[in-house]
């Protein structure tokens, strides 16, 4: 079995035996804004624990190693688990065969990652430490035929330019401070940073919430993605509407520099910026979020200078 695989079971397997408290799903695709192309597609799959400070495991390593990442907090509650991803990235134009040194490349990632959450209703801090693959082990090219022999798409041409394998490995770190609100709406304001050889970058946002339990839900939702969302925690939450956004500064980014069968003329671009908004509401006991998420190339060279996408999440308790 390729090392690959074992690495992604054994990290799995050390969570704790206990069934998880939480669980969410959530698809990313550009087919609903009519295009294909740049990051073109991602799936996720998140599963939690809700606990506080003392019934947290005390055998789990890398829960050590994350709660000295983070500082307690006052009438914190935590919530902490694992999330599986998988983002896929391609050129503007995916029925050319040849090389395209002048489009962003072919790239996909595969990675797990572990999430630590400590919030209360002014303060939310989390930290995430993550392991994947970016190449043909990521198994991008698979992914991206079957959506689109599914969605009647056209096929792309091109994954055997696509970035060569690496392991990745990153940290990251987000705080997220309530200026003012009500238990109907709130404003924040977030400062979120990673560090690794798939994306190093600093971002600054804010976050504007409306509807139903904002008090009480404050600190769920977050830019990145590999990030559990614990709703069903809420049994009061009705819905919420969201507006959120963020610029920042990337210093590299693995999906853009990384090695090549051919010479690229892409050079990664350092600014950067995002804007989203979504709702979130209950379904079937369950909760669903749907939101547009506008974002800035990842390169100098793109032909647009605003990319979209849509995302679904659905998730709830076990």
């Amino acid at each position: 079995m390729d090392k690959t695989w074992l690495t992604f079971a054994a990290l799995s397997c050390f969570s704790s035996s206990a069934i998880a408290d939480f669980w969410q799903v959530r698809w990313e695709n550009d087919i609903i804004i009519g295009v294909d192309g740049n990051y073109t597609n991602g799936f996720s799959y998140s599963w939690g624990y809700q606990d506080d400070a003392l019934t947290l495991p005390k055998d789990l390593p890398l829960l050590t190693l994350h709660q000295w990442l983070s500082p307690t907090l006052d009438d914190e509650q935590i919530q902490w688990g694992f999330n599986v991803s998988q983002q896929i990235w391609t050129p503007e134009d995916i029925a050319i065969e040849a090389p395209q040194p002048n489009q962003r490349p072919y790239a996909g990632h595969l990675k797990l990652d572990s999430f630590f959450h400590r919030h209360n209703q002014q303060t939310s801090l989390k930290t995430w430490l993550a392991i994947g693959k970016v190449g043909e082990e990521s198994l991008a090219k698979s992914v991206q035929s079957l959506v689109h022999a599914l969605t009647g798409s056209s096929q792309p041409k091109g994954w055997q330019y696509q970035i060569k394998s690496q392991f990745t490995l990153d940290a990251a770190f987000e705080y997220e401070a309530r200026l003012f609100g009500t238990d109907n709406w709130d404003q924040s304001v977030f400062s979120q940073v990673s560090v690794g050889n798939f994306r190093s970058e600093a971002n600054v946002g804010f976050r504007l919430r409306y509807g139903h339990s904002i008090g009480a839900s404050f600190g769920q939702l977050s830019t990145r993605f590999g990030q559990g969302e614990n709703w069903q925690a809420l049994p009061h939450l009705n819905w919420q509407l969201y507006l959120q956004g963020q610029v920042g500064y990337r210093f590299n980014d693995i999906t853009i520099e990384g090695e090549l069968p051919y010479v690229s003329n892409v050079t990664i671009q350092h600014q950067q910026w995002a804007l989203s908004t979504g709702v979130i509401v209950p379904i079937f006991n369950h909760q669903l979020t749907w939101s547009m998420n506008a974002y800035s190339p990842s390169y100098d060279s793109a032909k647009d200078n605003v990319l979209m996408y849509a995302s679904l999440k659905y998730g709830g308790t076990f």
